[in-house]
């Protein structure tokens, strides 16, 4: 049986597993934007202060089986519409890994 996957407006306990979910060298290569150490919390904290204060910004947690697996975003850079998202990585080695692919995986 296929998992739940629906999408929520970004609640306040949210940016905590966000915040997991980035942490990780394999997680840091793959953002296109990172703090210099991305393992200062409150450097992460006023980033997502910012975001969810920006009205640009249309920001949804991902929730798989009612788990936060991810998020995302949509906003404008340089006139042109942009969307964004991640998925933690536990989400994405479970689907991977249910649908049949195993590869880099363990």
């Amino acid at each position: 049986m296929p998992g739940s996957v629906r999408l929520r407006p970004v609640q306040e306990g949210d940016p905590a597993p966000f915040f997991r979910q980035q942490l990780g060298p394999a997680a840091n290569y793959m953002v296109a934007f990172t703090d210099e150490d991305p393992a200062n919390r409150d450097a992460f904290n006023a980033h997502w202060v910012k975001i969810l204060a920006d009205v640009q910004v249309i920001v949804q947690t991902i929730l798989f089986d009612e788990m936060v697996a991810g998020r995302i975003e949509s906003f404008e850079r340089i006139g042109q519409a942009e969307v964004s998202y991640w998925l933690g990585r536990e989400v994405e080695e479970f689907i991977l890994k249910k649908e049949g692919y195993t590869h880099g995986y363990s």
